[in-house]
């Protein structure tokens, strides 16, 4: 039943979407993108049909998805190493690029059958591993038909989500049916999903690889010497540090008025916005914010080297405000590790953004109200490494509570680096569960 509806809304909307596409700029960029991971697909297929090495491919959809895909591409390249791996992603928010260890990343082209039945004519994938929760019926089936295991890895769904309801259990469960195996984060999504499955043993708890590549970025990845120079005497400058992450013109509006109070958060207290999106505009609306407040504030940019510190013969930068905002991409990661705890954006949107990486650097994190997304967020909430705010009166709590009390603040973030530390080694899990073909 589910493919007939699924094909019937698939191929009406398309013309719709065909002549959208004329007239709405992202509609046509997200088509051109469709084309361009059509187009690669069946060129790479092509050019590798009579490769003889194992050919894993993975799907993440969006950027979280990206990372948790990474991470299990990793692992199985540990174990084979002369394999091919094919990565695809959906959303327009990814960048296909040059990744090691992967042959081809482009986007994942519309769900049409006849795409996928080009592709297992010219190759057939040893397996398919897409993550989350994300199913594309048309994709899935091709593949199954044509002896290609496929499996859901990371497997995370929502208590509430309306596949588990009756209705869209019966509607879903032909789909779930062809799956050699799913992965679920955790204990409670693995009895979700065995409700889907018709073989309960497929469903095993293996984890959730975005730990896995939470530590590999962390680990792997080094400070420009310059970016090093500001963060170290940003931490040297100010008693007290906060990262304001992922921002959005709510999150600025209620933050820089309670984080402007003198009476409350001394001028010891140094600050680093690292809004969601850093166009000009987004910017200067920040800028126009904190100057209604009378507060001291500039630009990661702006801030210049006045030479080199004798006692580390690295840059030295003038005095910082007391606000800074950082205005270049790739850099939070690694800036956790300056500051004492943060917030984290997202939470007054859809659904709150990562908190992961903070919280394995030992930072307790405040957010919005919508983490119910996030298993990592709820399990550091739970552990009480997490303050979920409603209300502008509780994010002002919130920060009291961690900018006054350094002890509960320290304690917040080691549970929370404990937390991910533990966690770690999904990817391996699932790779022993399902791919590993010397296991029993």
């Amino acid at each position: 039943m589910i493919y007939f509806f699924y094909n019937l809304v698939l191929y009406t909307a398309w013309p719709l979407y065909r002549v959208a596409a004329r007239f709405q700029p992202r509609i046509r960029l997200f088509q051109q993108s469709r084309s361009e991971g059509r187009a690669a697909l069946l060129q790479w297929f092509a050019e590798h049909r009579a490769a003889s090495v194992p050919l894993y491919w993975l799907h993440g959809s969006s950027v979280g998805e990206l990372d948790q895909a990474l991470a299990q591409a990793r692992e199985i390249r540990n174990h084979e190493q002369h394999c091919q791996i094919v990565l695809t992603c959906f959303s327009l928010s990814a960048r296909p690029r040059v990744i090691e260890g992967i042959d081809l990343f482009c986007y994942l082209p519309l769900d049409f059958s006849r795409i996928w039945k080009q592709l297992v004519l010219l190759r057939q994938p040893a397996a398919f591993i897409t993550m989350t929760w994300d199913l594309f019926p048309n994709l899935i089936r091709v593949l199954s038909k044509a002896g290609t295991r496929v499996f859901l890895a990371s497997a995370s769904i929502s208590a509430g989500n309306w596949r588990l309801r009756p209705l869209g259990s019966r509607l879903f469960q032909p789909v779930y049916r062809q799956l050699k195996g799913i992965g679920a984060v955790n204990a409670q999504n693995c009895s979700r999903f065995k409700t889907l499955m018709p073989v309960k043993d497929l469903v095993q708890k293996t984890g959730d690889s975005r730990f896995d590549a939470i530590f590999s970025k962390l680990e792997g990845s080094v400070l420009e010497p310059a970016a090093k120079a500001f963060f170290q005497q940003w931490q040297r400058q100010y008693e007290q540090r906060l990262i304001l992450a992922s921002t959005y013109d709510n999150d600025e509006e209620l933050l820089i008025p309670i984080l402007s109070n003198a009476n409350q958060f001394q001028p010891d207290c140094g600050i680093l916005i690292f809004a969601h999106h850093i166009d000009q505009q987004h910017l200067q609306r920040i800028a126009d914010r904190l100057t209604e407040y009378q507060q001291d504030f500039g630009r990661l940019s702006q801030q210049g080297s006045t030479g080199l510190d004798p006692a580390t013969s690295e840059p030295a930068l003038r005095a910082l405000p007391r606000w800074v905002l950082v205005d270049q991409m790739g850099l939070l990661a690694q800036a956790y590790r300056y500051c004492d705890f943060c917030y984290v954006g997202g939470g007054f949107q859809k659904r709150v953004h990562n908190v992961a990486e903070a919280a394995a650097l030992a930072k307790p994190v405040i957010t919005g109200p919508n983490i119910d997304w996030s298993g990592i967020a709820l399990e550091l909430e739970a552990l009480g490494s997490l303050q979920r705010c409603h209300t502008s009166a509780d994010l002002q709590q919130a920060l009291s509570t961690w900018y006054m009390d350094r002890a509960a603040c320290q304690s917040a973030g080691k549970k929370a680096a404990q937390y991910l530390a533990s966690s770690r080694g999904a990817s391996k899990r699932f790779y022993q569960a399902f791919l590993d073909q010397d296991q029993p």
